[in-house]
C-alpha cells in the first residue's frame, strides 16, 4: 500500500496519520514470459492450472494437494 506518511514527533505510544490518497500497489496482469505467475496473476489462471502452480511452489510442497 502506498501513500505520505506523518509520522508525529512525540511520546508516547507509536502511531501514524495517512493524508492524501491511499492507494495499492499492483503488478501487472500477467507475468513476463520468462517470470512465474505469483499473487494474483495465479487467480487468473483456470482452477486446475492455478492449482499446479500453487503445488509448484517449494513452500506448499508439505500441503495436502485437496485442501489447495
Amino acid at each position: 500500500m502506498g501513500a505520505q506518511i506523518d509520522l508525529s514527533q512525540g511520546f508516547g505510544p507509536y502511531c501514524f496519520r495517512i493524508h492524501g490518497q491511499i492507494y495499492y500497489r499492483i503488478g501487472p496482469l500477467h507475468p513476463d514470459p520468462d517470470q512465474k505467475a505469483q499473487f494474483g496473476q495465479i487467480y487468473i489462471l483456470g482452477s486446475s492450472l492455478a492449482l499446479k502452480e500453487r503445488m509448484g511452489n517449494a513452500a506448499n510442497e508439505n500441503c495436502n494437494e485437496m485442501m489447495m
